[in-house]
């Protein structure tokens, strides 16, 4: 946690990161909380992108998140903060399949 200009102590709770999903590559812009586990997160990215996007719905329990800047994909039982996620970073959805 860093200080603010009063000396209190002030962490980021939520991010903004953009999720790339489908095989078009549709791009989704959400604010998500750091401290979420990231199977938690991956099924508010589905449920979010199913509403503004039906054909575009993945199943979260198929799917895992990957993030092109570490080169990793997230453990689905850790938090975004754990898994480094930074505010800004670009995830792709990717078949958990592919990643194992």
């Amino acid at each position: 946690m860093l200080p603010d200009r009063q000396g209190k102590e002030n962490s980021v709770d939520r991010i903004i990161i953009t999720v790339c999903v489908g095989s078009k590559k549709k791009e989704f812009d959400l604010e998500v909380p750091l401290d979420e586990m990231t199977s938690d997160a991956l099924q508010d990215i589905a449920d979010s992108v199913a509403g503004v996007e039906l054909t575009l719905w993945f199943d979260p329990e198929k799917n895992a998140l990957y993030n092109p800047r570490t080169g990793s994909r997230l453990n689905r039982e850790k938090t975004l903060r754990e898994e480094c996620v930074w505010n800004g970073d670009r995830l792709r959805i990717v078949s958990r399949d592919r990643c194992q």
